[in-house]
């Protein structure tokens, strides 16, 4: 409300892992700040992994997923369909920003 988006935006503040699977249109963007614990191991099979190749089919053909780790924690290239497109630095957190991947499979 403070940004007074709201005529054009919806906004759901949430538990990410209470969110996958349940039915709805696509999203345009999903900001995921994970615990840290669940921050530091980010492979594939990892909690956090697992959640964003979820999280992949629930974003937008041209949506965007955002990360906020610690810098020092890794982030994978891919997730499902989801790609690593940047990663920026702030300090001691970190931004990764992912984005389905549109190569034809």
């Amino acid at each position: 409300a403070a940004c007074r988006f709201e005529d054009i935006a919806e906004v759901h503040c949430g538990d990410a892992f209470g969110a996958v699977g349940r039915p709805g249109e696509p999203v345009d963007l999903i900001f995921v700040d994970p615990p840290y614990k669940l921050a530091q191991i980010s492979d594939a099979a990892s909690p956090l992994g697992r959640l964003l190749v979820s999280l992949g089919e629930h974003v937008s053909d041209d949506g965007v997923i955002v990360v906020r780790q610690e810098k020092r924690d890794g982030i994978e290239a891919a997730y499902g369909r989801l790609v690593l497109q940047d990663r920026r630095v702030y300090g001691t957190m970190a931004l990764s920003f992912l984005e389905p991947s549109h190569e034809s499979a």
